[in-house]
């Protein structure tokens, strides 16, 4: 499924294109809304939609009247957390302000129960927030499928960063040496270190020094962010 996903990407030459080819390969999960954002919070411009096809008015009514974007609980822990969440298990966690309540009040309101977000850390503080919002009263994911969404939202905002030319991506080419990128593409594939080791004849530590290598040259934090910029370089 990635695979052909990240080709279709790569066709895509507008953000308008990653945004309709991220909501096709969604909506088979029950998506009907998605929305990409990245934050910098040490730059001028601090906020940086990267698509959005929800509701105009959702947009005013939400992020402009309501600063959803300002004091928003799901913005808030995007920036915290590391791996994805769901609006449900978020809403379970803990007690909110009166304003961040006013702001699920409002998601309510449009007949929006639950989401699955994607947080996706950078370098500087950078943080992209993938959404797919869902009409369905709680999201009951299995484990597959949040990876597969997860992999999915992250192979998209790499296309999108490239497009914008947000955080520019090192030399690839010449950044990776051979073994490098022969232990990603196996990575990639879903295999173990334990059999990427036994493939190409080396130790699992020696593979877990590779890929270890492969995401501090590229400033990502894990291997599923490391395979899509690779993916989407062409070099997978």
């Amino acid at each position: 499924m990635i695979e052909p996903f990240t080709e279709t990407l790569l066709t895509c030459s507008t953000l308008a294109d990653v945004q309709r080819a991220f909501g096709a390969a969604i909506a088979a999960e029950g998506f009907a809304i998605a929305t990409g954002r990245a934050f910098f919070p040490r730059a001028k411009i601090q906020v940086h939609a990267l698509f959005l096809n929800w509701p105009a008015e959702w947009e005013k009514t939400l992020s402009n009247e309501r600063q959803f974007l300002a004091s928003g609980p799901i913005v808030r822990e995007a920036r915290r957390r590391h791996m994805p969440f769901t609006w449900h298990e978020l809403k379970s966690s803990g007690t909110f302000s009166p304003a961040e309540n006013e702001i699920w009040a409002a998601i309510s309101e449009w007949g929006w129960t639950d989401a699955f977000v994607v947080p996706i850390h950078g370098p500087s503080g950078y943080v992209a927030m993938l959404t797919m919002a869902s009409r369905e009263t709680k999201l009951d994911l299995t484990y597959a499928a949040r990876m597969r969404l997860y992999t999915l939202a992250v192979v998209t905002h790499e296309r999108c960063r490239a497009l914008r030319n947000l955080i520019p991506a090192p030399d690839l080419q010449g950044a990776l040496t051979v073994r490098e990128l022969e232990c990603l593409k196996w990575v990639a594939d879903g295999q173990t270190d334990d059999r990427i080791g036994t493939i190409l004849g080396i130790s699992s530590d020696t593979v877990r020094f590779h890929v270890d290598n492969v995401r501090n040259k590229l400033g990502v934090r894990n291997r599923t962010q490391a395979v899509a910029q690779l993916c989407v370089a062409g070099l997978l």
